[in-house]
């Protein structure tokens, strides 16, 4: 490995020359044709024969993975180029968070909103876990019914909580107490169809496939000679991860570019990114070789892939050379993740080599669905590397990595239908939040490290910036104290609203997750100011054992995190995020980030009985608080609705989502009894809003009815209910205690029974398995004082399926 070393150090010295790279270029590449996939359930990979073997021969707890050091170090030009980025003069901008166009002056809080509410807040996989040294290289995903945490030393599943219920929380503090799951493997024991028996595995990346329904990992293998390495892909059958669960494990290698086969050593990928979207699986990378560094792509076709065939189309992305020190394109290309079941386009994202711009490579299909590439360059602020930072208790300085992106995703705001691009790195700034540019002796002493985060507009046409910002510390001048911000990846949900996270840390501050939030209406630029997820006080000064008494300390942290949209709702967003759980150990946070409620319904009033009733609901808006319907997802698999229903024989249908603060709906109250009705609305993530109204009995009821709460085959939401319940029914109503709740399910499914009051707030809430058939179900309103109450029964993915009125005596 030493060997490599010098060549790798080279790379630091390749941004003094002023090459730029080129606005616009096509590539093509041929398909390569990877051997078929070995398809294993998760009990078979448990009990694999070689299980301990595969553990034993990964770098034990004591040890840091060399390689990653190594390379780290080359690729670690934050540092060195500070005369590159001098020559351009960084514009005027606005402290703390960013407003490119045009750059105006702001104040750097943005005081009239709140960062959204935490809700779920746990901590995952930690280094006691399965102790397999630094770094952890954490990330997770969400699915429809679960949540899977990925770093290097293995795969744990969790059962997704929703945001209705109790939230699933750990102490945030100093405490090794780990969530438990329902499942854990680790990543030797995961990738043994496909790892040889020499080898290691690294740099796991993990993502739910919002349209198969299908989870994808991937990683690399880490061999004895760290060249011409395998990468490692492996898809589920379907959504939900069990024990009994298969999936399909590929390998091919990393080495599918040209190289000098006389070289003294062969090329090495590392960092390997992974997007996911209608047309392909994309993985990025850093491949490593004698002479240069390449920047690749591998382009699989979806479609292929999910029939059992992997083809790959290698493409170069940007490159460095040792020999002249020319470079061109991006850095550690990002795979785009893009859930859009109408998009035509694959992409990936990168940082130009001179940190000034980003690449953004669109990759768009011919009739055989073979890759062609368009680059865009985009220019951004210019930015410095960020600086090593210290924490108490460190005996020197915490690596942070250089300024690569950390994720990519595209996601499309389902209030306007705009589809934009949103990544973030960590950076070099000043107190003001910007790169000063020139010679600036003063930006040594006031260098710190920001999280800085870019939306990329137009993303299927012509590509812009439309928005950037920066989280820093702008009120410490010395840089050394000043609080650090790094490791960050943002989302932005179909509402609009965005998250980033990630972590942070300062000479008087431990390493824990820092949250921070934008809402839709905010302006340009503007994230709400970071709070913390955690609040551990734990050390992190983990060493190496070299025997003899000595031993080197270890100041690397994870070299991934990852923040995601909820692919049920369309609304909460979920971010995995690393900090020191205890002393000397790595832990991995689940945050779960709850959107704002619905708005407020206006009250309804009277409504007549002789014709049924259209109505335009308006809604109240407060702190955010918001109706949501993401629509139909046309071509996809759909997402939870926004509903309305009715107590009582009500049916509601026609529901029309207009915007966050107005809906309208078809109540059938003709002929139906006088008397006071509720009205539930819900979003797609299971917040309520109730309103109340009456029914005037100007002509006679020609049925009362029974209440059973189920709604006509005549609305969307409707049928999606009667899938799960047949019919339902409350009695006695009125009560003076308990009523029993009759549920006649049309299938198995697991469900939850809220009792709320008139308004709207939970009063109590029960988790329930049902089977097809008919069960009775106790609720208990004997410490409850007279008046109006409701039932509503929820599905496991927080859609309302039945609602009743209740009247206590």
């Amino acid at each position: 490995m030493k060997k490599k070393i010098y060549s790798l150090l080279a790379l630091c010295m390749l941004f003094y020359f002023p090459q730029r790279s080129i606005a616009q270029q096509k590539k093509f590449s041929k398909p390569y044709y990877a051997q078929a996939g070995i398809k294993r359930q998760i009990s078979a990979l448990r009990s694999h024969a070689n299980a301990a073997t595969l553990k034993s021969k990964v770098l034990d707890s004591t040890s840091v993975k060399p390689y990653k050091s190594y390379f780290k170090k080359a690729q670690d030009f934050g540092r060195a180029p500070a005369k590159i980025i001098g020559r351009i003069s960084a514009p005027g901008l606005s402290n703390n968070r960013v407003n490119l166009f045009p750059a105006t002056p702001s104040s750097p809080m943005n005081t009239g909103s709140t960062t959204q509410q935490l809700w779920s807040n746990f901590l995952s996989i930690d280094f006691y876990e399965n102790p397999i040294g630094w770094p952890p290289d954490p990330n997770g995903a969400v699915g429809e019914s679960q949540v899977i945490v990925a770093a290097n030393n293995g795969l744990k599943v969790y059962d997704k909580p929703g945001v209705t219920g109790s939230p699933l929380v750990t102490p945030n503090g100093y405490s090794g107490v780990r969530a438990d799951g329902t499942l854990f493997i680790s990543l030797e024991e995961f990738f043994s169809p496909v790892l040889p028996l020499t080898s290691g595995i690294s740099d796991p990346h993990i993502r739910y496939d919002r349209l198969s329904k299908k989870w994808f990992v991937v990683a690399i293998e880490v061999n004895p000679s760290q060249e011409n390495n395998l990468i490692f892909l492996a898809v589920s059958d379907d959504e939900k991860i069990t024990d009994a669960s298969s999936f399909t494990f590929y390998s091919f290698n990393s080495s599918l570019f040209p190289y000098d086969p006389a070289a003294p050593y062969g090329p090495f990928l590392d960092y390997p990114t992974l997007g996911i979207d209608n047309n392909a699986v994309v993985i990025g990378g850093n491949q490593f070789g004698y002479d240069s560094l390449t920047n690749v792509g591998y382009v699989i076709d979806k479609k292929k892939l999910l029939k059992g065939k992997l083809v790959i189309y290698p493409i170069e992305l940007g490159m460095a050379s040792f020999i002249d020190g020319s470079v061109s394109g991006m850095y550690t290309p990002q795979g785009v993740y893009n859930d859009d079941p109408s998009a035509r386009q694959s992409f990936f994202t990168g940082i130009t080599y001179y940190q000034d711009g980003l690449v953004l490579a669109t990759l768009r299909y011919d009739k055989k669905n073979q890759p062609l590439l368009v680059e865009t360059t985009i220019p951004v602020e210019p930015f410095s590397g960020p600086r090593d930072n210290s924490h108490p208790g460190s005996l020197g300085p915490l690596d942070v990595n250089d300024t690569r992106l950390l994720e990519a995703s595209i996601h499309t705001n389902k209030l306007n239908g705009k589809s934009s691009l949103w990544t973030a790195h960590a950076i070099g700034v000043d107190q003001s939040g910007h790169y000063p540019g020139g010679t600036d002796s003063d930006f040594v002493k006031h260098a710190r490290t920001g999280a800085r985060w870019y939306e990329i507009e137009n993303i299927y046409s012509q590509p812009n910036l439309r928005q950037a910002g920066t989280v820093n510390d702008y009120e410490q001048p010395s840089g050394r104290r000043a609080i650090q911000y790094f490791n960050p990846t943002i989302a932005q949900s179909g509402q609009g609203h965005a998250v980033l996270s990630g972590t942070l840390d300062a000479y008087n501050e431990y390493l824990n997750v820092f949250v921070a939030g934008r809402y839709n209406d905010d302006a340009k630029g503007i994230l709400n100011s970071p709070v913390k997820a955690t609040t551990t006080t734990a050390m992190y000064e983990p060493y190496v054992d070299l025997g003899g008494g000595s031993h080197i300390y270890v100041n690397r942290w994870g070299d991934f995190s990852q923040t995601v949209v909820d692919p049920s709702d369309d609304q909460t967003i979920w971010t995995f995020q690393e900090y020191a759980n205890v002393d000397d150990s790595y832990g991995v946070r689940v945050v779960q980030v709850k959107a704002p409620p619905p708005a407020t319904p206006a009250p309804l009033g009277a409504i007549s009985n002789k014709a049924d009733t259209v109505i335009w609901l308006k809604g109240q808006s407060s702190n955010n608080s918001g109706f949501f319907d993401p629509g139909k997802d046309k071509g996809g698999p759909g997402y939870n609705r926004l509903s309305v229903k009715s107590t009582g024989d009500i049916v509601v249908s026609n529901i029309r989502f207009k915007d966050p603060t107005n809906i309208s709906f078809k109540l059938n109250t003709k002929n139906k009894p006088g008397g006071n009705y509720f009205l539930v609305i819900t979003n797609p993530d299971g917040q309520i809003a109730v309103a109340e109204y009456s029914i005037n009995a100007e002509t006679p009821a020609t049925v009362a009815g029974q209440q059973r709460g189920l709604l006509s085959e005549t609305d969307e939401a409707n049928i999606f209910a009667q899938k799960y319940v047949v019919s339902s029914d409350v009695y006695p109503n009125p009560t003076n205690g308990g009523v029993k709740l009759m549920v006649n399910a049309a299938k198995d499914f697991n469900g939850k029974i809220l009792l709320l009051t008139a308004s709207g707030k939970t009063i109590s809430e029960n988790t329930f398995s049902f089977n097809k058939g008919k069960r009775e179900l106790s609720l208990s309103l004997a410490n409850l004082s007279s008046g109006n109450y409701i039932a509503a029964l929820f599905n496991e993915s927080n859609v309302l399926i039945a609602v009743h009125k209740i009247v206590k005596q």
